[in-house]
């Protein structure tokens, strides 16, 4: 049986900045910051922009501020970034199999690797995971494998912040 979920992120984005608040984001801008400084960046991308969090703190911090361009997959994300929304002919897709406790290796579970986990309470979250141990464990008690797939189709906006 598959099982399918989506998030939309048109609905979330509202808070998202707030949830994502003090997570892994807040690393990724100081070391941007520090990185355009020395190239004296003139203007910025971030892919898989959200919110525009990491934009936004380039160009409070970097004088003059770089030009600023977006790419997220959500209309939503980027309107709440500020940015004019361009275009979507973009798709990005993401296909992998991993086999029982290799799951727990990918960089995509983890709860500050993508904007899906970080919109879980922690207690959901670790939920998630136990759960996924406990039917990893059934399944090599049975003497069977549990194969995870993991397959990522999303259609992507993007947009610009003019100076």
């Amino acid at each position: 049986m598959t099982e399918s979920y989506r998030v939309n992120y048109d609905a979330v984005a509202s808070g998202y900045s707030r949830r994502a608040a003090g997570s892994y984001l807040s690393g990724v801008t100081s070391v941007l910051q520090d990185l355009a400084r020395q190239v004296k960046a003139r203007r910025a991308l971030d892919l898989g922009c959200g919110t525009g969090l990491s934009l936004q703190g380039l160009r409070a911090n970097l004088q003059p501020a770089p030009l600023a361009y977006g790419l997220d997959f959500s209309g939503g994300m980027l309107a709440q970034a500020g940015f004019q929304q361009v275009s979507s002919p973009i798709v990005q897709y993401i296909s992998d199999n991993l086999v029982g406790e290799a799951v727990f290796d990918s960089y995509f579970l983890r709860k500050d690797s993508c904007s899906q986990l970080i919109l879980l309470s922690e207690e959901a979250y670790q939920a998630g995971l136990r759960k996924m141990r406990a039917k990893i464990a059934a399944a090599k008690a049975r003497g069977e494998e549990i194969i995870f797939r993991t397959e990522l189709k999303n259609r992507m906006c993007h947009g610009f912040k003019p100076v």
